[in-house]
């Protein structure tokens, strides 16, 4: 494939026909950065990325932030360019005190995903993009780490870049921000940008300085916690309650009180299931092991991000209508 060379300046990313960006703009390397006012981009073909959980150039919720769950967030792709093979993004805030503030590295992901799924797991590789690793965060470790600008600062922006390449990066776990980009700058046939937007609530704690502060570590979830109870005495083949109306951001954490069952809003699990179209599904267990129960007094939270209604169930006595109900507003 006859390799492309594009965005090696801050002219050239001018040049690939992305639109939309406003207001000031300078060079950071080889990736341009646009910070006062800036809202997402596209490119001419349709290359896009956004997220259900927040509105481009809109506030990110706190449960993708150090002030709550640490999260990162669900993001959807869409019109990959013909040619690409690979899909590589850059998360960053250009308003840090140092910058760039690095929040996520993630390349080597396939260019058909479609989608990147929320609460990404820490560590080298994951799973769930077929493999896709991640680089080092501005705190050092493996993975994404949420928005956490200083209490005195206002709001910052903060950057999700993504890169349509022509062949994969193939660098090791755990590459930097430099050289994620010094790789995937002469592979790119396109990119595009979404925009968030955070400032840090009264009383918060910490900040993007250090890894401490950036870890995510806090205690206490931004949203409500909603309590379901899976199997209690009396009602073996129920949640209870099942059905509980939520608002987006807040997290529903089922507790097994007794042996045998699991939740799952996961499509393929049983046909009972249904989830709203941008939403992505979750299980108590991993991967596709649906026959994977919980032990009683195990507990699972799930976070949700996007509005609709989710009906899950608990696989192994789904047919005996063990089946629960979730409306996000």
């Amino acid at each position: 494939m006859r390799r492309r060379t594009l965005l090696r300046s801050a002219a050239g990313a001018a040049s690939m026909g992305v639109v939309g960006s406003v207001g000031a703009s300078r060079s950071r390397g080889e990736q341009e950065t646009t910070t006062d006012g800036e809202t997402g981009t596209a490119t001419e073909t349709g290359f896009s990325l956004r997220s259900p959980a927040f509105e481009n150039g809109g506030s990110i919720p706190p449960a993708f932030t150090c002030d709550g769950e640490n999260r990162s967030p669900p993001l959807r792709i869409e019109s990959v360019p013909d040619g690409a093979e690979s899909l590589a993004l850059v998360v960053d805030d250009p308003d840090a005190p140092d910058p760039p503030f690095v929040h996520w590295l993630l390349w080597d992901v396939p260019a058909d995903a479609g989608r990147i799924p929320a609460e990404v797991p820490a560590g080298e590789t994951v799973d769930a993009l077929d493999g896709a690793r991640q680089g080092a965060n501005g705190t050092g470790e493996f993975g994404y780490v949420g928005p956490c600008p200083p209490r005195e600062d206002p709001r910052h922006t903060y950057l999700f870049t993504l890169y349509a390449l022509e062949e994969p990066l193939g660098l090791d776990p755990g590459a930097g921000y430099e050289e994620v980009l010094a790789a995937a700058v002469p592979r790119a046939i396109s990119r595009t940008r979404y925009v968030g937007q955070y400032e840090r609530a009264e009383g918060g704690a910490g900040g993007e300085t250090t890894a401490d502060d950036g870890s995510g570590d806090a205690t206490e979830s931004a949203g409500d916690v909603v309590e379901v109870a899976v199997g209690p005495e009396g009602d073996y083949l129920k949640f209870v309650p099942d059905q509980v109306e939520i608002s987006v951001g807040d997290t529903v954490r089922w507790t097994a009180e007794s042996e045998g069952h699991n939740v799952s809003a996961k499509p393929e699990a049983d046909p009972k299931v249904s989830i709203p179209a941008d939403a992505d599904p979750f299980a108590s267990y991993e991967a596709s092991r649906s026959f994977m129960v919980m032990q009683v007094g195990e507990t699972y939270e799930h976070t949700f991000t996007v509005p609709g209604t989710y009906t899950y169930v608990c696989v192994p006595h789904a047919d005996q209508g063990m089946v629960g109900e979730v409306v996000v507003e």
